[in-house]
């Protein structure tokens, strides 16, 4: 299922109630172009394809105690979805426009520290691609 969710800026979240799901921001349907848009449901299918959102569930729960239950979204997981979407250029933009959100952060497409790695390190990776 795919959801349209009101934010305060572009952002993006997976997760599985009963089957897979993904919300997007109105902002970030505003504001992407479609390559970017793109990267960015990429990014989400291959969180959901990942084993382990039980667990992502329990950590958010935990807060940042949680931490250690949860991988971070690092430039491992980019590198994937560039090798999906084969234009590391719209992932890196659409990194650096995201605004990072705290709730749900294991959920979302940028969240900050400790789930996930700095926006900016994560788009200069990416571009070095």
């Amino acid at each position: 299922k795919v959801w349209i969710v009101e934010g305060d800026g572009p952002n993006a979240v997976v997760g599985r109630l009963g089957q897979a799901s993904v919300g997007v921001t109105r902002a970030l349907l505003d504001l992407y172009t479609r390559t970017e848009l793109e990267a960015v449901i990429a990014h989400c299918l291959l969180r959901l394809r990942r084993p382990g959102l039980r667990r992502e569930a329990l950590a958010a729960a935990l807060g940042p105690l949680g931490r250690v239950l949860c991988p971070v979204v690092d430039a491992q997981h980019d590198a994937a979805v560039a090798a999906v979407t084969r234009y590391p250029p719209a992932l890196a933009a659409a990194i650096r426009k995201a605004t990072p959100a705290r709730g749900g952060a294991p959920f979302l497409f940028v969240a900050p520290r400790p789930w996930h790695d700095d926006p900016e390190q994560r788009a200069a990776h990416v571009v070095d691609l």
